[in-house]
């Protein structure tokens, strides 16, 4: 031992020494908020607070959960904690929600996305902070999977609180049966008695079981209820389950449901406050996409051995599912229930006020007020997967879309034969997944995006939804994904972006207010579906397009580099240029005139031509590569994250040679920007998100990547990033791409109004 002492010693030292280097390394103060879009996600459900007015939350497949805030009148994100290296991957998307009985504090929701560990939180501040037991086993190998993001994430609630005794919890998985918590939430068993587990193929694959009920009329407060359903998503003749013993045993409630009706599966349920009436929607698929067959039903005494079933004879056009249902708090004769898939048609809701007897269409969709975000104009009125009534306002009510919500305080317009007007009701809620973000030197615009789902905006003023709806809309060109977007570096009013289907390539001259295609790719080159990335040289005048690979997986091919150029009569033919890379490049905006680059797995190719010939000047990078951005204005400048935790890299000599940046104290860098220079200094700043000062989130360095300054906190995490950038012009900006939370903006807390 005493041979060793020196030794443990040194070990101590240096211990000492790192954890001093920690606790001393800098810091910034950064405030965070959202660029305004409003929407454009998918939200799963909406859950009413019984006990408190004006208190409500949403929960989505991708972008976390919200509370609604009266006194801004906006919905407040409850999960941008969310680390990017959390066990339960993807934990921004909410599996299901649910609210206490009779605290307007406490909430639950079960957190995870992808067939990842389920995380069941519980808050007691109404979600400000929360408390967490991920089931998982000793290993860490889940007990449990939940997909937030999955097929039938519109259906629900899988998370039931039991109104009587609030300790009780029970939660319907996808497919690893059924789970009960007698202490709040804290600790979870699975229940073995339950007989079913779902389907392992078909349209039901994954689902399980998708909605539970608890009777609140089968007991008194204090003592736990008798009566518990579970609704399981099958092919199989069974599938409403009933317990008359708290839970202790389950068995089928009745034959299936759906009898005579071509299999039709359960998607959501409501119960009356008697217990006496159960109203089911059914699907021929879970959704939210793929209904063609539906119903509504009635099931009368479903607490009975011998239960009744009624079809609502509910108007139909077209072909079309159901999924919303509920049943006004105030009135248990009073139900409101959606279509679902009603593309032709166009998805709608139907309000009866005689127990399901009759039923008057809302025909929201040419009743709605989008003043608030124009871009919504655009869209139909889809998958509308929830529908909810305020317990304190019969007249008010929310629904849920492919792209947002609405709501209405004059529901009892419908009772009259006057339709109500149904307003967008997105306030505060950012949901989208962004890809790429251009920020240009010059010109009226901050920032321009590129996002799946819904194009990608021109980003007018960060605190309104952009007034010219998303990008190419005003021409009728909006598409959908858009996988890049880049503005030339001397010239703001040409950009260029890649959108899907063919032919791929929109071109922009005046600042992204008008779009227009970029002749058609070559069809021997042009796949169906690709993954792509685009360039633009510095006075906009040539391109190089990289269609990247088609398909996925094992089967995806790779695509070789194309190039246009500009010419008195427009754009001229695309052409492959001289010793292209191989197929499959991801190109790196434009570093200065003529020069490009990219990379193609650990290869870096050079282009000073403008496209016309490459060089491979790097063969194996020192790390895999996941994004490389250059630094304007210092010639051969690039700086690039690592996808294999190994930290960020710059290279001074056109990607010739690098060298980790800092590895004392940054472990990882999934993602990097690069800035606007701080005042005093002339190289720009480099952001990065990952792992550094013995913490996670976001970081900038001042000095050329050898210290960086923690920006971000715990609170304040945003999931899953997919892109970050600095401001080209303004110093300190940050733009974190989420894959779920919309733009994030972050801005250092004492600096001036920006």
């Amino acid at each position: 031992m005493k041979e060793s002492a020196p030794f443990l010693r040194m070990i101590l030292l240096a211990l000492t020494l790192v954890t001093r280097a920690l606790a001393e390394a800098p810091t910034e103060t950064y405030q965070w908020r959202n660029a305004v879009i409003k929407g454009t996600g998918f939200s799963n459900g909406v859950v009413f607070s019984p006990v408190q007015r004006n208190l409500f939350f949403q929960y989505t497949d991708m972008g976390g959960a919200y509370r609604w805030d009266e006194p801004q009148k906006a919905w407040s994100p409850l999960n941008d904690w969310s680390r990017y290296n959390d066990q339960s991957a993807q934990c921004l998307g909410v599996e299901a929600l649910v609210v206490h009985p009779s605290s307007a504090d406490k909430v639950y929701m079960v957190i995870g996305t992808y067939n990842s560990p389920a995380g069941m939180c519980r808050s007691n501040d109404g979600g400000r902070t929360w408390e967490r037991t991920d089931l998982v086993d000793a290993s860490g190998k889940p007990l449990v999977h939940v997909n937030g993001n999955g097929n039938g994430r519109n259906g629900g609630n899988r998370l039931a609180i039991d109104p009587n005794d609030p300790n009780q919890l029970w939660f319907g998985s996808r497919q690893d049966g059924l789970w009960h918590s007698s202490d709040a939430g804290v600790t979870w068993k699975r229940v073995d008695s339950f007989p079913a587990a779902g389907d392992q193929a078909g349209p039901a694959r994954n689902i399980g079981i998708i909605a539970l009920l608890i009777d609140r009329s089968s007991s008194v407060p204090g003592t736990a209820s008798k009566t518990l359903y579970a609704l399981v998503s099958t092919t199989q003749p069974d599938q409403l389950f009933r317990s008359n013993d708290g839970g202790a045993s389950w068995q089928p409630a009745l034959a299936h449901p759906s009898a005579n009706a071509n299999e039709l599966l359960p998607v959501r349920a409501a119960l009356t406050p008697d217990g006496r009436t159960m109203y089911v929607t059914l699907s021929d698929s879970p959704g939210p996409n793929g209904a063609t067959k539906g119903q509504v039903i009635r099931i009368d005494q479903p607490s009975s051995d011998q239960p009744t079933i009624e079809v609502c004879d509910i108007p139909r056009v077209g072909t079309h599912g159901f999924s919303g249902v509920c049943i006004d708090p105030s009135n248990p004769r009073r139900v409101l229930v959606s279509t679902l898939d009603r593309w032709a048609a166009i998805d709608d809701l139907f309000l009866s006020n005689d127990g399901g007897k009759s039923w008057t269409a809302a025909d929201a969709n040419k009743h709605r007020d989008d003043s608030s975000a124009p871009y919504a104009k655009a869209s139909k009125l889809h998958w509308i997967g929830d529908v909810q009534i305020d317990p304190f306002d019969p007249n008010h009510a929310i629904f849920t879309t492919g792209y947002g919500l609405y709501a209405t305080n004059d529901l009892g317009a419908l009772d009259k034969g006057t339709p109500p007007t149904w307003r967008f009701f997105n306030d505060g809620f950012e949901q989208s997944a962004l890809l790429e973000f251009a920020s240009p030197f010059s010109g009226p615009i901050s920032l321009f995006c590129s996002m799946g789902d819904r194009d990608g905006f021109r980003h007018e003023d960060f605190n309104v939804s952009p007034q010219s709806g998303s990008l190419g809309a005003l021409d009728g060109l909006s598409r959908g994904s858009s996988e890049d977007i880049d503005v030339a570096r001397d010239d703001s009013n040409k950009l260029v972006r890649l959108v899907h289907p063919a032919p791929f390539v929109q071109y922009s001259d005046d600042n992204g207010v008008h779009w227009s295609w970029i002749g058609q790719v070559p069809k021997d080159k042009l796949p169906e579906r690709n993954r792509s990335s685009i360039a633009i040289s510095a006075d906009g005048s040539r391109l190089v397009y990289s269609p990247g690979r088609e398909g996925w997986g094992e089967r995806a091919t790779t695509l070789p580099l194309l190039i246009a150029a500009r010419t008195t009569d427009g754009w001229g033919e695309w052409k492959s240029p001289a010793n292209a890379p191989p197929g499959g490049a991801v190109l790196v905006d434009l570093a200065e005139p003529n020069t490009f680059y990219c990379h193609v797995d650990s290869q870096i190719w050079r282009s000073t031509d403008g496209g016309e010939s490459w060089t491979l000047v790097c063969q194996s990078t020192p790390a895999k590569f996941r994004n490389i951005r250059a630094v304007i204005g210092k010639a051969g400048h690039l700086v690039a994250s690592s996808s294999d935790r190994q930290g960020v890299y710059r290279s001074t000599d056109g990607g010739a040679n690098w060298l980790r940046l800092a590895p004392q104290s940054v472990d990882d860098a999934y993602a990097v920007g690069v800035g606007a220079p701080a005042p005093g200094h002339d190289y720009p700043a480099l952001y990065i998100a990952g792992s550094a000062n013995g913490t996670t989130g976001y970081f900038r360095s001042d000095d050329q990547g050898q210290t960086w300054i923690t920006i971000g906190d715990s609170q304040h995490q945003f999931g899953w990033v997919t892109v970050i950038q600095g401001d080209s012009r303004v110093f300190g900006r940050l733009y974190v791409g989420t894959n779920g939370r919309g733009i994030v903006i972050g801005e250092p807390a004492n600096g001036k109004d920006r």
